[in-house]
């Protein structure tokens, strides 16, 4: 028996699953399957001449496997990888969407909409954040008694890290990196320089309570503020 040669995709095992396909060649329907050395109940169905569907009676554990095919009285086939995993296959579908989306990854889009403060429901504070470009690029203003500003958030594609850049109405300008590291926490990590020259940083925290309430957070000081979602979703700009 020959299994698949070349570059090599193994089978991933979800835990609503008993069942995978492999790609292999002369194998019999009445083959033996053994997994880790051991021989173990199931069925395989061959789908066509180099395909062949293998069912288990009984799942694995969680983790990597060794299967291997033997055809009645034959050699055995060649060892190849079967990852047993706890999630299910929607579950895994899921996974695979948000790496390939670093906004979802780093759990921008929950941003998405108009923020306003709960004291004065914006009068203090509102922020904004909507799409410049579907999928691409957010666009982000702020604005407060005294200042306002407006940014663009996007995806640097040598690390697929979220980055921000902007500027504000009294020269400050600014760049920041966006991170996760909390389920319910968002982070904000800037640099920034004034229109006099003078630099510094700043770390600012949005924690949700929900969908539709968080705090903004500005670390090493006492100031929080709660916001509120008025708007869940900006329409995008032209």
């Amino acid at each position: 028996m020959e299994q698949q040669r070349g570059l090599q995709e193994f089978p991933v095992l979800a835990a609503d699953e008993i069942a995978f396909t492999a790609s292999g060649r002369h194998i019999d329907p009445a083959a033996a399957i053994f997994v880790d050395g051991h021989l173990v109940a199931g069925e395989v169905r061959l789908r066509d001449s180099e395909l062949v569907e293998i069912s288990l009676s009984q799942r694995p554990d969680t983790g990597l496997h060794l299967l291997q095919l033997q055809n009645p009285q034959g050699l055995f086939s060649n060892e190849f990888l079967v990852t047993v995993v706890s999630q299910n296959r929607a579950e895994l579908a899921a996974t695979a969407r948000m790496e390939d989306d670093p906004f979802q990854e780093h759990r921008m889009r929950r941003l998405l909409g108009t923020w306003v403060d709960e004291e004065t429901g914006g009068d203090n504070l509102k922020l904004v954040y909507q799409w410049k470009l579907q999928d691409h690029v957010i666009e982000h203003t702020s604005a407060d008694r005294e200042r306002s500003s407006v940014a663009l958030i996007v995806v640097d594609g040598r690390n697929r890290s979220v980055v921000q850049t902007g500027g504000d109405n009294h020269g400050v300008v600014h760049t920041g990196k966006w991170t996760a590291p909390q389920q319910n926490e968002n982070h904000l990590q800037l640099e920034y320089t004034g229109a006099d020259g003078e630099s510094g940083e700043l770390e600012l925290r949005y924690r949700f309570a929900s969908r539709d309430r968080m705090t903004l957070i500005l670390s090493g000081t006492q100031i929080e503020i709660p916001l509120r979602r008025v708007q869940a979703k900006a329409t995008p700009t032209k």
